[in-house]
């Protein structure tokens, strides 16, 4: 199976984000600015040390974050996971909202899908095993 065959099967992919409004998004962020631009410098630094491996040919280097990530990848996948459903007010307040879904990140989970309603905007995902 390929590993877009695999991402698929699984439900995971960075394209779910999209399905939710752009305001609510964009909201969700700003309310969060300080830990999404602490989170984005650790995406940076780990782009600026693959480029700086390429810049000097550096196969070890490259294979070493591979490694890592390959099995970083197998203990995320081998996890058990519950699956999870919430709702909210499509027009409400969204400080709960946002406490729920940093608390589901936080718990190690994820969201599978979001389903935006006039009256509600129903997350669904997947959490380890209370």
């Amino acid at each position: 199976m390929t590993a877009q065959g695999r991402t698929q099967r699984r439900g995971r992919d960075g394209t779910r984000v999209v399905g939710t409004p752009a305001e609510r998004i964009a909201d969700m962020l700003f309310q969060n600015r300080d830990q999404v631009l602490r989170q984005l410098d650790q995406v940076r630094a780990v782009l600026d040390g693959l480029v700086d491996a390429m810049r000097r040919s550096d196969q070890d280097a490259l294979l070493e974050r591979y490694r890592q990530a390959q099995e970083l990848r197998h203990a995320l996948f081998d996890r058990t996971l519950d699956e999870c459903r919430r709702e909210f007010p499509a027009g409400g307040d969204h400080a709960t909202e946002l406490a729920y879904l940093l608390e589901l990140g936080s718990a190690g989970g994820y969201l599978t899908g979001c389903e935006t309603g006039t009256d509600v905007v129903t997350y669904v995902g997947r959490r380890p095993p209370a």
